[in-house]
């Protein structure tokens, strides 16, 4: 009774700080404090679960995952020695590869009552509503800016549009079991914040990712027939489904255009609505080189204003692994060896000064830096055996409020693929929604998927 109080004390703590981080900024906070703060707990959250294992002798720690993570580790590990990382270089990449994974592992080893998770999901869900006002109030002070992202940050603009798609993911997938029309509602709204938040991706990334949601939806409603897959294609290429996506798609292209100034030629409020320049705009801004920008500004060397297209970084990061040596192809160039933090002492524009690289970094380039092929390999891996969990559960339930739950977390597991393969790190590293992850993948792999009222 006592450990399950530490728990749910634990995980309160935990997710407020993840989402408060922005909060503590505005008093003029460190990020340090949260960061720190819930780590601390993690820990000591782990070690309660070590502790009521060992005391239980007829019970064993599950490790699930342990394999590729620490894969990763060993990679980035042999690396950094290789290459004379310092020491504390390989501490920070040891903590940030382990911090919310030990948080993973304390969860699935912990007997949780239901009375705590219902508790921490009502917790999260006013965590993710409450972001909706603050970003209207946001857009009533200063307007549609990058900076300022609801309560979690007033930095990492990433998360404008990696939030509304973890929302929307479990919100959308309880609209397919419920028929329910206010979920459509919160979608809308969360779409509005990420507008708010400046976000030009969420006209191309949100549709797509409802899309997938659906034929996953008709997948396995039909995955017990002989021609299940076939049907489940046809069914999403409905005329009924076609209309309502194409409609709701370019309804939601054109608002963009409209409020967001970078996606028309006049680069203004209530601009031109014109594709081509959409187009044109978004190959840019994914593919653009330092080299295509030295006649617009000859300074590049110390103007970090001036950046790589996302496409362009994971090209350079490749490149640069290939390139290599044997040591540097298979295990990466040591892990921390891209860390910004001043406790290694690199800088802010390490990127560039040792690889040539400035710009928005996906996580994918970085373990590929820091770990090599090896280190990739595994963190790829430890995304299968997550989406080989899901996709299990799915099969193996027949309630429709379980199954709509399950599937809100195989959109949340596409987003964190997604952000970590060629948009941000911001999922896997910044501490907002990553301890959401593997708290509800927890909850999967120790089968304690409790439908939420809300999503009923």
């Amino acid at each position: 009774m006592v450990l399950a109080r530490v728990t749910n004390l634990t995980l309160t703590i935990i997710f407020i700080c993840s989402f408060s981080m922005g909060v503590f900024q505005f008093f003029g906070f460190p990020l340090f404090v949260p960061k720190i703060t819930s780590e601390g707990l993690v820990i000591i959250l782990f070690m309660a679960a070590a502790l009521s294992c060992l005391f239980k002798r007829d019970s064993k720690f599950n490790l699930f995952g342990l394999a590729p993570v620490g894969g990763v580790l060993a990679a980035g590990l042999i690396s950094g020695y290789a290459h004379d990382g310092g020491i504390m270089q390989l501490i920070i990449f040891v903590r940030e590869t382990l911090k919310f994974y030990l948080l993973f592992l304390a969860l699935i080893n912990l007997h949780t009552p239901e009375n705590i998770i219902e508790r921490s999901l009502m917790l999260l869900l006013i965590l993710f509503a409450i972001q909706i006002p603050v970003s209207w109030l946001k857009f009533y002070l200063v307007g549609i800016e990058e900076d300022w992202i609801g309560t979690v940050h007033m930095g990492a603009g990433q998360l404008s549009l990696l939030i509304p798609m973890v929302a929307s993911s479990f919100l959308f997938a309880s609209f397919l079991y419920t028929r329910r029309v206010i979920h459509l509602v919160w979608i809308l709204l969360f779409f509005i914040f990420s507008i708010i938040g400046e976000k030009e991706a969420v006209s191309f990334i949100f549709h797509p990712l409802l899309i997938f949601l659906l034929w996953y939806y008709y997948s396995i409603e039909f995955s017990y027939e002989k021609l299940g897959f076939i049907h489940s294609i046809k069914k999403l290429f409905s005329v009924k489904n076609m209309a309502i996506i194409i409609v709701t798609w370019t309804m939601a292209i054109f608002l963009s255009t409209q409020l967001l100034p970078s996606l028309n030629p006049e680069e203004k409020r209530m601009g031109t609505y014109d594709m081509a320049y959409v187009f044109t705009y978004v190959s840019s801004y994914l593919l653009r080189d330092l080299e295509d920008q030295k006649w617009n500004n000859p300074d590049i060397e110390n103007d970090m204003g001036v950046q790589m297209g996302r496409f362009q970084v994971i090209s350079e990061a490749a490149r640069q692994i290939v390139s290599g040596d044997a040591i540097s192809f298979l295990f990466g160039y040591g892990g921390g060896s891209t860390s910004k933090s001043p406790w290694v002492g690199q800088g802010s524009d390490i990127m560039y000064k040792r690889f040539g690289i400035r710009g928005a970094t996906p996580a994918m380039a970085q373990i590929l830096l820091e770990c090599g092929i090896v280190g990739l390999s595994c963190m790829l891996y430890l995304f299968y055996l997550f989406y080989r969990a899901i996709h299990l559960k799915l099969l193996a339930t027949n309630n429709p409020a379980e199954k709509a739950m399950i599937l809100g977390m195989l959109g949340m597991h596409v987003t964190f693929i997604f952000d970590f393969v060629m948009y941000s790190q911001a999922s896997l590293f910044y501490g907002v929604l990553t301890p959401v992850y593997f708290f509800m993948l927890a909850l999967l792999i120790k089968d304690q998927v409790i439908p939420f009222s809300f999503l009923n």
